[in-house]
């Protein structure tokens, strides 16, 4: 069964499913407040990338303090809501329809800060060292990956998704290709995950 909803979630037409039946119970629909919170100690415009962005909640809100969000999913009901939702509310998001691990060699050292939430614990647990290659194909030398690793409390042998994330394990991989600047439970995750989640910094070396 495990080995089944794996295959699946690599699929775009699986994600498109869940957004035609309503099944988005990842969606907090509106911004992260803990992601709107960490963003405001950056004064002066950066190129954001968030990967598997959904509807572009947080894209559209990142954009509104002043930097250039690029959003990544490749559900184009998602695309399309995106669209809609920073149409609806006036601010310039650059929605890219791609599978993240088919990121075109363009975005190559391309982001200051790549923003993760419920993408990493979405996608096959056995593509997560590929898809920490991707992170820091795109980001820049010293480049940050602000991480928000949800959900840790889940038994990695458990059904996805979301797919469990062992959060010791999962920074000894990055560590590999980034420096672990700080990790902390945030006071304003949202009541359901507390203590399921984790924010986390990594920076690029």
């Amino acid at each position: 069964m495990v080995d089944q909803i794996e295959d699946k979630v690599s699929k775009a037409h699986f994600w498109d499913q869940k957004y035609r039946s309503g099944e988005t119970s990842w969606d907090l629909n509106g911004p992260t407040p803990a992601i709107s919170n960490w963003i405001d100690q950056f004064t002066s415009e950066k190129k954001i990338c968030l990967l598997g962005a959904g509807n572009g909640y947080d894209a559209v809100e990142i954009s509104k303090h002043g930097h250039q969000v690029y959003a990544v999913d490749f559900s184009e009901i998602a695309i399309s809501n995106m669209k809609n939702y920073a149409r609806i509310h006036k601010r310039s998001v650059h929605p890219i329809l791609s599978d993240l691990f088919d990121l075109p060699e363009e975005y190559n050292e391309c982001f200051d800060i790549v923003i993760e939430y419920t993408c990493f614990c979405a996608i096959n647990p056995g593509r997560r060292k590929e898809y920490r290659d991707v992170v820091c194909r795109i980001l820049k030398p010293g480049g940050i990956l602000m991480a928000l690793f949800f959900p840790i409390n889940k038994p990695l042998s458990d059904d996805g998704t979301p797919f469990g994330v062992d959060l010791a394990q999962t920074i000894s991989l990055f560590e590999e290709k980034f420096l672990l600047k700080s990790k902390q439970y945030s006071p304003l995750t949202i009541q359901p995950r507390v203590g399921n989640e984790v924010l986390t910094e990594l920076q690029k070396v």
